[in-house]
């Protein structure tokens, strides 16, 4: 490296560019170094020099990016204030011991005008890593290490952990908190979208909004008093050359006859295993149905999905997933027992390693958990040519994909409820709300002398009585919250109450549709 002896090291310009470095081909100085000051720190390798001095006392931060380790080890740093190869004048500001995450950025602290500064970087346990690094009053990635924190609680009322907490800490100088609104969110299942801070008239901040979804800001008393969802890890697959060469000699046979039947499972392997090896072959689309007798997946939605800002949960389409373990769900939960709504998903972090981690959530009506609602089903393996993955924010994808063209499924497995790994822990939520917007919508469509669907607005009329014109305004209060993204109106005359709807989506189109089909049909 250019840089390997420290008087070749390199001018690093505060808040410049980054500067593009390797510790491959490094050795070690031993002559700069003062051991006694590290040893306790790290142990040097293949070590490389920069320096930097300002001209303006503030708080920097060494940006870390675009890293990449043969080993996968990382780097170590060391930030030294003293004179280049004069041992005896350095004093360490601060020793990393291990740098493994490709954006990253250690605080430095309050940095002082005219003193000259030394950077070492070496390969931890001499690996070889290519990076960028930058000196800069901005940070850039995630903290490497916890100083002073901005710590919010939001509840999520968005599509992915809906009735759950989450806790966000990031880190951020006191003094930006006045100008700085917006930044990007790394990792986790809105990787790469833009979070804005939502702030009341005093300036405080009161939540965040990502891409269609708003989070408020609550205190920690009523955190405490709010419902949580419980989160589901994958279960462990340990991956034998058996089990390997078992799970693709099926599959092979799978391809090899793409005719839509059953596939014959006769190993000694729990069918979720299975089920997890499709998913990381990355072939399928699945579907999980308790109907098990579909030829041909046709694109229309007969169920539809709450608090969809985006529309994409509501496309007349054939719907699936990339995670077989998710669809398992829909193939064992009886849609035609269950009363109420259904709540699931999964979620994609990493960690430190980089290892990506699936993290499940299954939850159906409390009052129905008792009668154990399960059914044998299916799980389709669908054919990826003609399905686009969604969009959950205009920067991150979400976990469905959807199909405007009729699809013939490759094949098909049956599962049956203790097939399904996480039959045991389905949880339990409140349907009160949507179980009181069934009984109104009876009772409306019981009165109903009307109705008309032109398109995406629907309307329909009642006789105006105290009693249904209370009905109408307490069903548009809960539909306005299940369905934001249409309007609603209701109109009284003399003798009739008229309640119109706007903006409907293509699925709730159809489900009025089926509904007030008796009434659609003499107009």
């Amino acid at each position: 490296a250019v840089n390997d002896k420290i008087a070749h090291r390199i001018q690093l310009v505060p808040d410049a560019g980054p500067v593009h470095s390797t510790t491959a081909k490094s050795t070690v100085e031993w002559d700069c170094l003062n051991k006694a000051l590290t040893n306790k720190c790290l142990v040097y390798h293949n070590d490389q020099w920069y320096t930097f001095s300002v001209a303006e006392p503030s708080r920097y931060y060494l940006n870390i990016s675009s890293q990449q380790c043969r080993d996968n080890r990382g780097i170590q740093m060391i930030l030294i204030e003293g004179n280049p190869c004069e041992t005896t004048s350095y004093r360490v500001l601060a020793c990393i011991p291990q740098i493994r995450d490709s954006e990253v950025f250690v605080s430095l602290g309050e940095i002082k005008a005219g003193t000259t500064y030394l950077v070492e970087i070496d390969g931890f346990l001499g690996d070889q890593c290519d990076f960028d690094i930058q000196v800069s009053r901005r940070p850039v990635g995630m903290p490497l290490q916890k100083e002073s924190y901005v710590k919010a609680e939001f509840e999520e009322i968005s599509k992915f952990l809906r009735d759950s907490i989450v806790t966000i800490d990031w880190q951020l100088p006191e003094d930006w908190m006045d100008e700085l609104d917006v930044f990007r969110m790394m990792g986790g299942p809105a990787d790469g979208s833009t979070i804005q801070f939502v702030r009341n008239e005093s300036n405080d901040v009161t939540g965040i909004k990502v891409g269609n979804f708003n989070f408020s800001r609550v205190s920690e008393e009523k955190a405490k008093s709010l419902p949580l969802s419980e989160v589901l890890l994958a279960p462990t697959n340990e991956m034998t050359p058996e089990k390997q060469s078992a799970f693709q000699a099926l599959l092979d046979s799978m391809l090899a006859n793409p005719s839509g039947g059953w596939v014959d499972y006769a190993l000694p392997y729990p069918k979720f295993e299975f089920v997890q090896f499709l998913t990381d072959s990355d072939i399928f689309i699945f579907h999980g149905s308790n109907n098990r007798e579909i030829e041909v997946f046709e694109p229309v939605r007969t169920s539809v999905e709450l608090y969809d800002k985006a529309g994409s949960g509501n496309l007349q389409a054939v719907y699936g997933t990339h995670d077989a373990l998710w669809s398992m769900f829909f193939s064992v939960v009886n849609r035609n027992q269950l009363q109420g709504t259904i709540r699931n998903g999964v979620m994609y972090f990493h960690n430190r390693q980089g290892k990506k981690l699936a993290v499940y959530n299954f939850s159906i009506s409390q009052d129905q958990l008792p009668q154990k609602p399960w059914i044998e089903g299916a799980l389709y393996f669908l054919p990826r040519e003609t399905f686009e993955r969604q969009w959950l924010t205009p920067e991150s994808q979400s976990n469905e994909w959807t199909s405007t063209f009729p699809v013939k499924p490759i094949a098909k497995l049956s599962i049956r409820p203790e097939d399904f790994p996480f039959l045991d822990r389905i949880g339990g939520h409140d349907d009160s709300l949507f179980l009181r917007l069934e009984t109104l919508g009876k009772s409306i469509k019981a009165a109903a002398t009307s109705a008309q669907l032109n398109g995406s607005q629907f309307r329909l009329t009642v006789s105006n009585s105290k009693e249904m014109v209370e009905a109408l305004h307490e069903y548009v209060g809960i539909q306005t919250t299940l369905m934001p993204a249409s309007q609603f109106n209701v109109d009284l005359s003399a003798t009739e109450a008229t309640l119109s709807i706007s903006n409907l989506s293509p699925a709730h189109q159809q489900v009025y549709s089926q509904t007030y089909n008796d009434l659609l049909s003499r107009e």
